[in-house]
């Protein structure tokens, strides 16, 4: 399972990221605007511990830097050719948008999240007439792992992955939580294993 930070700051979030990371998950930070020098402060806050399982969005030669081999590309930075530096090097993963532009993937992504699959919790109104669930029948590309992202809560998350995904990331239903670390303990004990 993975869980994208939110792109604001929130509450005890390095807390509560390291109470999330004693769980088997990837974390994704995702900080759009964020600086080196901010990043250089956020990962020496979180500490080198769980380096093997953060995948960062942004910063990407800090990231190596510091000791994180996961990187994620979103589309426009893949269709850029952002990625080649480091495909050799880091594990890479990337976003689609469609099921054609998820099976077009080289075989040197180790997974990319197709979204939306599900209207959007986090962005209102993000995937209302365009959610994706329906065309998983339609991939052809078994070489990456296919993230379900976009809507998903506990209570569909086997859905997604019966439909085809190979696991789901989340964000809106984490961070909206009360307790995240409790709901993503209720996300896990909900999947069959």
């Amino acid at each position: 399972m993975i869980v994208i930070i939110s792109e604001q700051v929130v509450e005890n979030e390095i807390e509560t990221m390291r109470q999330l990371l004693q769980h088997d998950i990837l974390l994704h930070i995702r900080r759009p605007f964020i600086s080196p020098s901010e990043f250089e402060s956020f990962t020496k806050e979180l500490g080198t511990e769980y380096l093997d399982r953060l995948v960062v969005h942004q910063q990407h030669a800090l990231a190596v830097k510091v000791g994180i081999s996961r990187l994620h590309f979103n589309s426009s930075d893949r269709k850029n050719g952002l990625h080649l530096k480091y495909q050799e090097t880091s594990t890479c993963s990337t976003s689609t948008h469609s099921i054609a532009e998820f099976n077009s993937l080289g075989a040197y992504w180790s997974y990319a999240f197709l979204s939306p699959i599900y209207p959007s919790i986090s962005k209102q109104g993000y995937g209302l007439g365009n959610a994706v669930l329906k065309d998983l029948p339609q991939r052809t590309n078994h070489s990456c792992k296919l993230i379900a992202l976009g809507g998903i809560h506990k209570d569909i998350i086997q859905e997604a992955l019966d439909a085809g995904a190979d696991d789901v990331a989340m964000l809106g239903s984490i961070w909206q939580a009360k307790d995240p670390v409790s709901y993503l303990e209720s996300c896990l004990s909900k999947v069959e294993l």
